[in-house]
This record gives structure tokens, sequence and C-alpha cells, in this order.
């Protein structure tokens, strides 16, 4: 998992097109740039919810993106953001998790959890 700033100039891409017949296939698809909001394409999955503690949140999910270099190694994005309560356009800054390290850390928090539930002080 890596937590990415939005400002980073990380590039991404997704899946290439089908195979037209003619010349090499492609191996990249569209530019998913962090910090560029306009060459996102639309999310896989979004979710808002409202939550009594942190206000309104929403979560967005891109699948199928890759690095430049590994393009048999797909990924998915996730983007957490905390939204007004006004409903005003000013937005808190959002962060983009990869999915592998938020499982990664999932994994790690319900075996701590197991570990000390289990124990007897």
């Amino acid at each position: 998992m890596a937590v990415l700033p939005q400002e980073r100039k990380l590039c991404l891409w997704g899946e290439p097109p089908t195979y037209s017949g003619r010349g090499k296939p492609r191996v990249h698809g569209d530019k998913f740039q962090i910090n560029d909001t306009c060459t996102w394409s639309e999310p896989s999955q979004t979710i808002e919810q409202e939550d009594a503690k942190l206000a309104r949140g929403r979560i967005r999910v891109w699948t199928r993106k890759h690095f430049r270099l590994s393009p048999d190694h797909p990924m998915s994005i996730i983007l957490v953001e905390r939204l007004p309560e006004d409903g005003s356009l000013r937005v808190n800054k959002p962060m983009s998790v990869d999915r592998k390290v938020l499982r990664s850390l999932c994994d790690r928090y319900l075996y701590s959890y197991c570990c000390l539930k289990n124990c007897n002080f």
C-alpha cells in the first residue's frame, strides 16, 4: 500500500484498448495523473456516506491502473475525501491509497487485534 499526496506528479496508465489488428498491440491506455483531475477517468466505484464524527465522506476507486514500466502488474487506486458540511466548493485534500497496501494494513490490524483479544493479562 502506498499513501500518496495529491500534489505528487505521479502518472499511472489504464488498460490499453483492444487490439485493432494492425501493428504492435498497445501496452498502455489512458493517462491517469494523480495531481491533475482532468486526466481522471470515471471511477469504478464511488461511495458517499455520512459519519457522526467525520462529517460527510466519499471514497472513489479506480481499478486496473499500472505504472509505465510494469504494465503486467495492475493495481487499484483508492481516493478518500472528507467533504465539507456546508456544501461549499472547498474540499479537504484527499489521499490516494493502493488497495494491496490497504489489504496489508488491514491484515496486520486484524492479526494484532486477534492476538490481543486472545491474550489473558
